[in-house]
């Protein structure tokens, strides 16, 4: 009976630390991807070359997928990347990094990113958007950022746009978003670590509007 247990409590810990091992491998591979998409989205929307649609397609091609209305003239690609194992486990909130690019005829129309998670509890949100002219139709601010927050002052949502005359300063602020700690335990400890300063960086260049709720 002794040695059925020891047996069975052993199998049980092989089949633990085989999980553990897959959770951790997944984790690591999701938040280097996460960031190495957002580093590649910053080189194609600074168009200098270096780096293509097809080229960013191609290396990313096993997260970047065409969603269903994708025709010949436009096409929308999508990378959802989610914390999967670590809300399961209790041990961080449910998070995702998305990202969404919008091609037509192989040239870049719109690069939009977003981390979804919640900090100290509440829900926290950041995004992204930077559109070309063609997609802006002469609606598009230069630069534009901007933040909600709690009656406590905490932070809800931070977002920043690009127009596409936004100079590579406001470039160099928005694609500094960085997921890397939602694919961690314990989660994001404040939305700097996701923004890297938003909205409080970008107003030395142009100071955002901040709505309370």
């Amino acid at each position: 009976m002794d040695s059925l247990l020891l047996k069975t409590v052993a199998a049980a810990a092989l089949i633990l630390g085989a999980i553990a091992v897959f959770a951790a491998a997944k984790l690591s591979r999701d938040k280097r991807e996460a960031r190495q998409l957002t580093l590649d989205a910053a080189r194609l929307d600074q168009n200098d070359g270096s780096i293509n649609l097809s080229d960013f397609l191609t290396k990313h091609k096993k997260f970047m997928h065409a969603i269903s209305d994708c025709n010949e003239e436009q096409c929308v690609y999508v990378a959802d990347l989610r914390n999967g194992p670590l809300p399961f486990l209790h041990l961080a909130p449910h998070s995702e990094f998305n990202i969404y690019i919008i091609g037509k005829e192989g040239h870049v129309q719109e690069i939009y990113i977003s981390v979804k998670t919640a900090i100290a509890g509440a829900p926290f949100a950041a995004t992204m958007r930077s559109a070309s002219a063609t997609r802006c139709e002469g609606g598009c601010e230069t630069f534009s950022s901007g933040a909600v927050v709690d009656t406590s002052g905490k932070i809800q949502f931070s977002t920043i746009e690009l127009g596409p005359r936004a100079t590579l300063a406001d470039r160099r602020i928005a694609f500094q978003m960085n997921a890397d700690c939602i694919f961690e335990m314990r989660g994001c400890s404040n939305p700097s670590r996701i923004t890297g300063g938003w909205p409080s960086l970008a107003c030395e260049l142009r100071c955002p509007q901040t709505t309370v709720r």
